[in-house]
């Protein structure tokens, strides 16, 4: 028989497949040429994995061992080059080491106190204790006060626009007064309309109805100018004859007038405008009640005027020691 190569056969080695398995996965690049070669490499490499250092600590061991165990499994690169994900690995990591991780820290919640809520809320507990103590407050005046600071204030521009809905509503009104003098009869729905400028009686009620609500939000928030006016006055002394119940409800009926005049086009508050007219109201008031017989304001007003003159020239005439002349 012919030794020809095509009649050779190669016999392969008897090698543990684990053993070949590590050697060709930690074989150097460089190709071997020979399977005497390819032996000797695989059985070095088993040999230095055999005399590796042993794990001092019982944590490395687990993960060492855990590692051959699902080397397979878990020999999958990650998204990051250079590394190997790990899953038990990192869940070891997660449980041994938990004061580590990043912690969500909760800030306290510091309550700022207003200044100028407690400002009104001192304000209303002083005027509580000043009306206890003064003999011509009711006591509906102080379940009233409460109410108005039940209510809260209005802005600038608020206050713009709600006088600017009333000066509408009024001007409607005062429209419809005209005509009515005019032709001596109501007029009707259409001449109201076409004297207003309004499309048809829905819109014209519309404009009517919002004025309205804009004139008692006005007023119902602006109250407490006419309670500091009363309290001024119950402050200085006022006495037991008096009823501080009516120079409120009078200093009121003058803010709701001041509400009605009010124009917010001239550029001023309404507080500046309304407090003249509160202010007046309230002194008339406790002027009509200070005597038993009531006296015209216009008479008081003479009244006071020559009082005060004939004090003047008293003290100017007690040099001379003598009485002023009439």
């Amino acid at each position: 028989e012919v030794d020809t190569p095509a009649s050779r056969t190669r016999q392969v080695p008897d090698i543990d497949a684990e053993i070949l398995y590590e050697g060709i996965t930690s074989a150097p690049t460089k190709q071997l040429t020979s399977t005497k070669a390819h032996v000797r490499a695989a059985t070095k490499s088993s040999s230095q994995k055999g005399e590796r250092k042993k794990p001092t600590n019982e944590k490395q061991a687990v993960l060492v061992t855990k590692r051959k165990t699902k080397k397979s499994s878990s020999n999958k690169s990650s998204t990051m080059p250079g590394f190997i994900k790990d899953d038990d690995l990192d869940a070891h990591i997660a449980r041994s080491q938990p004061s580590s991780l990043p912690q969500h820290r909760t800030r306290a919640r510091v309550t700022v106190r207003s200044k100028s809520a407690a400002r009104l809320r001192r304000r209303a507990a002083n005027s509580e204790s000043l009306y206890k103590k003064s003999a011509a407050v009711p006591d509906s005046l102080l379940d009233y006060a409460k109410e108005i600071h039940a209510v809260e204030r209005v802005t600038p521009k608020e206050e713009k626009e709600l006088g600017t809905k009333t000066q509408e509503a009024i001007r409607l009104q005062s429209l419809h007064d005209e005509l009515q003098l005019k032709y001596g009869r109501d007029p009707t729905e259409d001449e109201w309309c076409a004297a207003a400028g309004k499309v048809n009686m829905v819109s014209l009620q519309e404009a009517l109805e919002d004025g309205m609500r804009a004139k008692n939000q006005l007023v119902a928030s602006n109250l407490r100018m006419v309670q500091r006016v009363v309290n001024l006055y119950i402050r200085n002394g006022l006495g037991s004859e008096y009823n501080a119940g009516d120079l409120m409800q009078d200093g009121t009926m003058a803010l709701i007038r001041a509400a009605e005049k009010y124009e917010p086009d001239r550029g001023f508050r309404f507080s500046t405008y309304a407090m003249y007219w509160i202010r007046s109201a309230v002194k008339r008031s406790q002027t009509s009640q200070s005597r038993i017989v009531n006296v015209p304001q216009r008479i008081h007003e003479t009244h006071k005027r020559v009082s005060k003159e004939e004090t003047r020239l008293r003290k100017e005439l007690s040099a001379e020691r003598r009485e002023p002349t009439k």
